[in-house]
């Protein structure tokens, strides 16, 4: 998360105001990102998790629920539902989207009685086959959610914004984040009754404090992320940008080294705005030439990561499910740096990185 030095001012003056929380800024925020989204409202909460908790809530979801999640993601896209009580079954991804296989998602929900809702994450910032499976999921009657908490920005396959394609949209606002607030996170709705719950549930169930409507906790978004947001927001499209050339360098130095050995996002090559590269992630052969590339990448110092190390299954409270794709993914998968904070001299020091591993990994 890149700091300006205008950011530090208005967290000051935040400070300096004694509101502290749920306050002014977060309706600001809330504003301009419906307005970013070409929506009517948007909610601010106290995290990405919260916002997929509330959404469960919102939409009706209940203790003894099934919710399909795909097996490849972040563990909070299992967690919030497993918080309120819903039973979670995995659903297996797609080699090359990564993003939840229409096919195995219709073979699971066939399969498995009263499945609910599904979750839809962009994974990695892209919606990459995501399409199919809501449109598959909306004519069943279930309850679509999209987890967004990494493609601020992203379209979807129809040039539609993501934050309204779904009926309830999750975004976060984590430190990583393509917008950033420390911590925090965002709701959008197809309608405004759900949005509506949302605002009632992140407050102790009600609008106003002390006129409790309905079971509620506390969701509430700091003021002091709500700005930071506010002013990361501003940035997003130009940073995007930014991410999108980075990534298209990447996966350029990245075929000249591994050659055939790797498989490179394919958005990366043409700037498709269905992906904004909160990660770049590529999928080695075999799991050795993964392993082999990101220790050579560690010793030169370039912080490539291997997310995630599990499958969703494996995870405590989720059911256990086949996910052979997922699976083989899990141990294959290495996200290299494409941030839009990386400086000129970074980026040469990174390419010539990728390039030095050329004969380890094609020889592992």
């Amino acid at each position: 998360m890149v700091v300006t030095d205008e950011e530090v001012a208005a967290v000051g003056e935040v400070l300096r105001s004694g509101v502290l929380a749920n306050g002014p800024e977060a309706a600001a925020l809330e504003r301009s990102f419906a307005d970013y989204c070409g929506l009517d409202d948007a909610v601010a909460v106290s995290s990405g998790t919260s916002a997929l908790v509330l959404a469960g809530l919102a939409t009706g979801l209940e203790s003894g629920a099934v919710v399909a999640v795909p097996s490849l993601t972040f563990a909070a896209s299992a967690n919030a539902f497993l918080s309120i009580g819903c039973r979670v079954v995995p659903i297996d991804v797609d080699e090359t989207t990564m993003n939840i296989d229409p096919e195995s998602l219709e073979i699971t929900v066939e399969r498995t009685p009263g499945v609910a809702a599904v979750v839809v994450v962009d994974l990695f910032g892209s919606t990459a086959g995501t399409d199919a499976a809501m449109e598959w999921a909306r004519q069943r009657g279930l309850v679509v959610i999209e987890d967004a908490a990494q493609a601020h920005g992203a379209l979807d396959g129809r040039g539609k914004r993501v934050g309204g394609r779904a009926d309830i949209t999750t975004f976060s606002l984590y430190a990583t984040k393509n917008v950033a607030g420390g911590e925090g996170g965002l709701v959008t709705a197809t309608t405004a009754d759900v949005l509506d719950m949302v605002r009632r549930l992140r407050n102790h169930g009600g609008f106003e404090a002390y006129r409790h409507e309905m079971v509620g906790l506390n969701h509430r978004i700091t003021e002091v992320s709500a700005v930071l947001a506010r002013y990361q927001l501003d940035r997003l499209e130009d940073g995007n940008k930014v991410r999108r050339r980075n990534a298209a360098a990447l996966a350029e130095w990245c075929v000249e080294a591994w050659g055939d050995a790797v498989a490179v996002p394919p958005e990366a090559t043409n700037g498709d705005p269905t992906h904004v590269f909160h990660q770049f992630t590529v999928r080695f052969r075999r799991p050795e030439q993964r392993n082999r590339a990101m220790s050579a990448l560690h010793e030169l110092g370039v912080d490539a990561r291997h997310f995630y190390p599990y499958v969703i299954g494996e995870l405590p409270g989720v059911d256990s499910a086949d996910a052979p794709v997922a699976e083989s993914l899990r141990d294959r998968v290495l996200s290299l740096p494409v941030h839009p904070a990386l400086t000129d001299d970074q980026l040469v020091i990174l390419r010539d990185a990728v390039l030095s591993t050329s004969s380890d990994v094609r020889n592992a």
